[in-house]
């Protein structure tokens, strides 16, 4: 079956006015049918009465007649007499039989056989006993169904009269109180346009002390032409905030693809240089003969180079395990100052090299629920950041202090410090200090990014402050009790 198939046929219009007077004029009809019938039945009734009546009248009147006229033998007058009868109009047919054999009748010999005949017997003059003969008298149904006809069309006529004036008048009041205010309801509807949502319906009607069904349809409509223009006004709004929700998302896209393009230029860099250092110095010692210190300085270049290359992978897979939101913290309850101690036994070599002094300081056993491995992470990246731009003789504070509620770590140097430029960027991935490393060291731009996002992931916060020897001054606090998810917060 085709679509068009599927689709009804349009129906016919016609007119609500025009149907109710239909349904009036066949009710009325079906209604005069019905009075119709119960008037045949009750005029015949009443012919029927009126011939019972007219028997009873011919046989006290002129039954003692007849009896006279038969005792006498007055054919004659026997025969005017049932020419009276006859003359009746309900009498078709009118004899007589005497006993003694003789016959008289009057009116149409054509009803003689009807077997509604009514048979009255003729008695003797004085009360003798017995009877001189009989009197048959036939009604004449011709005067009895010309009588009905008559009554019925006088019937129907004047129903038909009536319902054609019920018609009309209906048909004035249906077009005035309900055609024309529906079809004035159905034009405008029609001619409404998404522009003119808001234009009112008006109904041009005579004035009333009451309300009927059409005023609760137009006041329906203009509800629900209210309720239209509300929701594509709503539509609007909500279609000109996700505009711009999209247009930030786009512009968030645009500077992600344009971070992304440059992330991969800054990695790409800083991993193409250590690994050119290090292809270059294995060749050298592959094909010059060198001595045992010059080999042992490539060597030990070489492996430098190494730490600083796996050092930038290992940053790269942090970002982008916590950028995707698939970094998990094994949290436990740990001691903060000595998880410090601890990271400060690996830490202190590079700082001796550099003639640099960490003084650590801490309060006693300060507890904080926390993944040991990550926040490792961070004390090392900021006593090493500290060493790292701290230059030689100088002092790098580390201490740990706190209350109940959470735990306070702090690292400062005595270097450079960092410039108000720096600081806006300075938690954002492969963001570099303009200050230098006073060592010569690299910096891949990644650690305080990291940092930062293992902090919040465990519900903390890090701020950074100007030094009172000079130098910066980082403050990582963390809650005592675990206060966020497992799942890193990746920032969206």
């Amino acid at each position: 079956m085709t679509i068009a198939q599927k689709q009804p046929e349009p129906r016919r219009f016609r007119s609500l006015a025009n149907t109710l007077i239909r349904s009036i004029a066949g009710a009325g009809v079906l209604c005069t049918l019905v009075v119709a019938i119960l008037q045949i039945a009750l005029t015949y009734r009443e012919h029927r009465e009126n011939f019972e009546s007219e028997v009873r009248s011919i046989a006290r009147i002129n039954v003692p007649l007849l009896s006279v006229n038969l005792w006498d033998i007055e054919p004659d007058a026997i025969r005017r007499q049932l020419q009276l009868i006859a003359e009746r109009p309900q009498i078709a047919y009118v004899r007589v039989e005497a006993v003694s054999g003789q016959k008289f009748e009057g009116g149409s010999p054509t009803h003689r056989d009807d077997d509604r005949t009514v048979t009255l017997n003729i008695p003797y003059p004085g009360e003798k006993p017995g009877h001189l003969g009989t009197l048959q008298l036939t009604p004449n149904t011709g005067q009895l169904y010309r009588a009905l006809a008559g009554d019925v069309l006088r019937l129907l006529a004047g129903f038909a009269l009536l319902i054609g004036l019920i018609c009309i008048v209906a048909l004035v009041i249906l077009r005035r109180q309900l055609q024309l205010p529906m079809q004035h309801i159905a034009d405008f509807a029609a001619s409404l346009t998404p522009t003119q949502l808001t234009r009112p319906l008006i109904l041009q009607r005579p004035g009333r002390r009451w309300r009927d069904e059409i005023d609760e349809v137009a006041d329906g409509f203009r509800v629900l032409q209210d309720d239209i223009r509300q929701h594509v006004e709503k539509l609007d709004q909500l279609v000109a905030q996700r505009t711009t929700e999209l247009e930030g998302a786009n512009q968030r896209l645009t500077a992600a693809n344009e971070d992304k393009n440059r992330y991969l230029g800054i990695a790409a860099h800083d991993l193409r240089n250590p690994l050119s250092s290090m292809r270059g110095l294995s060749q050298l010692m592959l094909e010059m003969p060198l001595e045992p210190a010059q080999k042992q300085e490539f060597l030990e270049t070489i492996h430098r180079t190494s730490d600083e290359l796996l050092t930038l992978v290992n940053d790269l897979l942090d970002v982008a395990q916590i950028e995707s939101g698939t970094l998990d913290l094994r949290r436990e309850d740990r001691d903060v100052g000595k998880l410090v101690e601890e990271r400060l036994v690996h830490l202190g070599p590079t700082a001796v090299r550099k003639n640099i002094a960490i003084k650590f300081e801490t309060q006693g056993a300060l507890t904080a629920n926390i993944d040991a491995a990550r926040f490792s992470q961070v004390i090392d990246n900021l006593i090493s950041n500290a060493v790292k731009f701290s230059p030689a003789g100088t002092n790098v504070h580390v201490s740990v202090d706190g209350a109940a509620a959470s735990v306070r770590f702090t690292v400062q140097d005595e270097g450079p410090g960092i410039t108000d430029a720096d600081r806006e960027n300075l938690f954002k991935n492969f963001q570099k200090l303009s200050a230098r490393p006073t060592g010569g060291e690299k910096s891949t731009g990644l650690g305080l990014a990291i940092v930062h996002k293992i902090v919040d992931a465990h519900g903390g916060s890090i701020v950074v402050e100007h030094g009172a020897q000079g130098g910066a001054k980082f403050v990582v606090s963390i809650p005592a009790k675990n206060t966020k998810d497992m799942k890193v917060d990746d920032g969206s």
